[in-house]
């Protein structure tokens, strides 16, 4: 069963630093099992459901911390429709606001590039580089798992678990490497005598 933050104890709703820290031990303690029975394909599935799981809290975290930033200090800042649809899984449609699902890569590619304008830093993110090729096999592969049709689509396959990895390294590298540039834009904006 779930749990529910409690407020009393000054837990906040969403946790974005307890909810990365917990994905990404998920991730690296599943890795971990795996090398001690490689073949294992119960094994296997854990590790690609929960670099997913940390793929699709890694989109959560940065929808939350893009809005709240524009919620604090957005004036000014003004998000394409795309970007809106992005940012908050909804558009409008005859003058109703309709929620809509937004694809996994769609999201990543769009908060990489949102993100840096909100907080206005420099961040390049390629869309074209390895790593996001892999991610699209990872993907593929996921989607495979999750909804099969077949026996042979839950087994997962070396190159498959090449891709979960890659994927894992991959968008944990730029999460990052976004939010380092993020600490030193903020941190370039203190008093010298608090930077650390």
């Amino acid at each position: 069963m779930p749990g529910r933050a409690d407020i009393s104890k000054g837990e906040g709703l969403i946790r974005t630093h307890d909810l990365l820290e917990y994905l990404i031990a998920d991730v690296n303690r599943a890795f971990a099992e795996l090398e001690d029975d490689k073949s294992s394909q119960y094994l296997r599935r854990t590790t690609a459901r929960s670099v997913f799981a940390f793929v699709e809290g890694v989109v959560q975290i940065l929808k939350f911390e893009v809005r709240s930033a524009l919620r604090k200090n957005g004036d000014g800042i003004t998000l394409n429709a795309k970007d809106h649809e992005v940012m908050y899984e909804e558009r409008e449609k005859d003058g109703k606001t309709i929620p809509v699902k937004v694809p996994i890569e769609v999201s990543i590619k769009r908060l990489f590039r949102v993100a840096p304008y909100v907080w206005g830093i420099d961040y390049c993110f390629d869309a074209g580089d390895e790593g996001y090729r892999n991610f699209l096999l990872a993907k593929k592969a996921r989607n495979r798992l999750t909804h099969p049709r077949t026996y042979y689509d839950i087994e997962v396959t070396d190159f498959d678990m090449s891709c979960y990895a890659m994927t894992f390294i991959w968008l944990r590298d730029h999460f990052r490497e976004l939010f380092r540039s993020r600490v030193n834009a903020i941190s370039a904006e203190l008093p010298e005598d608090v930077r650390d």
